[in-house]
């Protein structure tokens, strides 16, 4: 994982021992595998919910979440805007352009349930959608993100205190969390897997007000909570 430190002077990489894995090459290259431009969507699954009862959440809320869930299904089929809202939730990442496409069909007017192909497109991701509603229990959560995990640089954060930051998708406006919060890792197969932590945000003056979509954990602790989320090491844990 890198990740900005506006502490640190002009254009530099700064590696741990434990990142460097073969010594010797000349290769001065850095691949990048995947990037927090966005933050992603969050959906249930089976294992979570699971737990999620063992720690006494009521069954209704899921099923409130999964009718919700169903009923968005349902109005992407006949609506242009909930259906451009449908793709670019569960395809924001999509290689095809399909958002982009949308968008801008919509800016000219074009009703993309009008067209034969936009149309049988559309439906064949809505199937796909309640497909794994039904058999994976993917049920998606408004009120949730998921985030790329990195570690505290800084040493701001205390013990079972996280950083969570993400920008709003169409205005691009930061938020951050303040207060209780629950978090988890896939796969989840302990109750001990999701940790209920407080968000803080730090000063205006702190570096770690730079970064964007991402939870950032504390290194104060007598065992990180990363390692307490099925084993996160933060190698690129979402």
């Amino acid at each position: 994982m890198i990740s900005l430190d506006t502490r640190v002077a002009g254009t530099q990489l700064l590696l741990r021992d434990s990142m460097i894995k073969f010594a010797g090459s000349p290769s001065n290259e850095t691949e990048i595998c995947g990037t927090n431009a966005r933050p992603l969507p969050f959906k249930l699954n089976r294992q979570v919910i699971k737990i999620l009862e063992d720690l006494n959440i009521p069954a209704n809320v899921f099923d409130r979440l999964q009718e919700n869930a169903i009923r968005k299904l349902q109005s992407s089929a006949t609506s242009t805007s909930s259906a451009i809202q449908f793709i670019c939730v569960n395809l924001p990442d999509s290689a095809t352009g399909l958002p982009a496409l949308l968008k801008a069909l919509a800016q000219i007017d074009i009703d993309v349930t009008e067209d034969n192909f936009l149309r049988d497109m559309l439906g064949t991701l809505l199937q796909i959608q309640l497909r794994e509603i039904k058999y994976r229990s993917r049920i998606h959560v408004p009120d949730a993100v998921t985030l790329y995990g990195i570690f505290d640089e800084t040493g701001f954060l205390k013990a079972r205190e996280v950083y969570v930051t993400f920008n709003e998708e169409n205005t691009q406006k930061q938020h951050y969390l303040q207060g209780a919060v629950a978090v988890t890792r896939s796969p989840a197969l302990h109750p001990g897997d999701v940790q209920i932590v407080t968000a803080v945000s730090p000063p205006d003056s702190s570096s770690l007000r730079q970064l964007r979509n991402c939870v950032v954990f504390s290194q104060k602790a007598q065992r990180d909570l990363p390692s307490m989320l099925s084993g996160g090491d933060l190698d690129g844990d979402l």
